[in-house]
């Protein structure tokens, strides 16, 4: 039983995880996708990158543009 509630609890806790990040990239326009690449591209050969590294960088770098701009557009409307 006890195996049984830990799969559940891994199941759904990957699922939520992954939902979220998936959506805050979805809302990436090209432009950000463009900048977000270009400095993945520098961080990747500055700290020499390899694998699945820089995706990963990429995909946070693209994350945290998102969200920025998602602020700065509320901001914007707020005044």
């Amino acid at each position: 039983m006890k195996k049984l509630i830990l799969l559940f609890v891994t199941v759904f806790a990957f699922q939520f995880s992954n939902g979220q990040y998936l959506v805050d990239i979805e809302n990436a326009t090209p432009e950000l996708e463009q900048r977000a690449e270009q400095k993945a591209e520098m961080l990747t050969k500055k700290l020499g990158l390899n694998g699945e590294q820089p995706l990963l960088v990429r995909n946070k770098i693209l994350e945290f543009l998102v969200k920025q701009d998602e602020i700065i557009q509320s901001d914007l409307s707020k005044e």
